[in-house]
């Protein structure tokens, strides 16, 4: 999600993708990239080669915890490279809540199979919020599309037996939430 989260804020007619030279939003994009998706998905492949997890689904709750916390790491080596460039605080703000809500989550996952799709899509239309409430940015049509999109993940891991509604409504709250209150602490 948060390359979902790169592309909303310089696809989009805002200050931040203007303020933001081109190149160094590849830069960024190469980086969230980097660690958030290849980093990921090469110490999950490590795991399911060692016996550690069962599958890429992550179908049982106790394998969670080694993905969850290798990705937390990366989100973190994402904001520190990412802050390092020229650019408004937000952009880097938007890894610190997805590592905090990832945080969240594994601390939940403990006890209870939380939805990691619904937190970052619940991020997502978090971000899309507070963009359109401090930068005046127009996403009303992406925000409904996002909410119905946001919908239909949710039937489907409910319909694939993923997991159960709580699970949904939990992950889509506590990803909406942690990037609203996290933004808005940096405002």
């Amino acid at each position: 999600m948060p390359m979902y989260a790169m592309a909303i804020i310089f696809f989009s007619r805002n200050y931040l993708a203007m303020a933001v030279h081109p190149k160094v939003q590849l830069i960024i994009f190469i980086i969230t990239a980097v660690t958030t998706i290849v980093f990921p998905l090469i110490s999950t492949g490590i795991l399911l080669l060692r016996g550690e997890i069962s599958s890429w689904h992550l179908p049982l709750r106790n394998e969670r915890t080694w993905p969850f916390f290798y990705t937390i790491i990366y989100l973190l080596m994402c904001f520190y490279l990412v802050q390092k460039l020229p650019v408004p605080f937000i952009v880097c703000a938007v890894f610190v809540s997805a590592a905090i809500a990832l945080s969240m989550a594994l601390i939940i996952n403990f006890w209870f199979k939380i939805s990691i799709h619904m937190v970052g899509v619940g991020g997502v239309i978090g971000l899309m919020l507070v963009l359109c409430h401090t930068m005046y940015a127009q996403f009303t049509a992406a925000i409904v599309l996002a909410t119905i999109l946001a919908g239909l993940l949710g039937s489907a891991r409910l319909y694939a037996g993923s997991h159960k509604q709580a699970h949904i409504y939990a992950g889509f709250l506590l990803g909406f939430l942690v990037i609203v209150y996290t933004l808005q602490f940096i405002q």
